[in-house]
């Protein structure tokens, strides 16, 4: 029996977001799911304020203040972490390792973090990416879109079958940037 782990990330998810937490206004029939089985965290913090930075923390161990990186922009090659991270460790366990994301993120947030090992296999989705309620790129509130939600949740579906039909064991990163009908 092969090992699958999937990590689960949400880009732009204030606590304020979730029923779990008293929001009434949006459904994530999902993440309640998940929480109802779970743990939910009363007190939570970021390493940083930007994605890119927060799990450059999350995957190397380094708070961005012990690191080179200071600033959202692409890293020199000298600037780039060095030590072992967490997708190194689990390559020496025997994990493939497979991050899944929005297409857009390829060419902008991987570029600042670059913490992820020249083996690691990337699955950019496009059709993902939505407008999530009241963001610093969108003022207005949105309205929940149901058929968006089935066509995101179906991309993604899809996605995750394919890479866990592998016969190995396998890590998979996800992260949901601006995701949120479906959640």
């Amino acid at each position: 029996m092969y090992k699958r782990t999937i990590l689960l990330s949400k880009d732009v998810l204030g606590k304020f977001y979730l029923p779990i937490y008293g929001n009434r206004y949006w459904k994530t029939p999902n993440i309640d799911e998940l929480a109802a089985k779970g743990t939910i965290f009363q007190r939570h913090y970021t390493a940083a304020p930007s994605s890119s930075m927060s799990y450059y923390s999350m995957f190397t161990g380094q708070y961005p203040y012990e690191s080179k990186m200071k600033s959202y922009r692409v890293l020199s090659q000298e600037e780039r972490f060095t030590g072992e991270t967490f997708f190194d460790k689990a390559r020496k366990r025997g994990y493939e390792c497979h991050v899944v994301w929005e297409e857009a993120w390829m060419n902008d947030c991987k570029r600042f973090s670059e913490c992820y090992g020249e083996q690691t296999v990337f699955h950019p989705l496009r059709g993902i990416k939505q407008k999530v309620g009241v963001h610093a790129v969108n003022l207005e509130n949105i309205e929940p879109d149901p058929q968006k939600a089935e066509e995101t949740l179906k991309i993604i579906e899809e996605c995750i079958a394919q890479i866990c039909k592998a016969e190995h064991d396998i890590f998979v990163w996800m992260h949901l940037p601006h995701v949120w009908n479906g959640c």
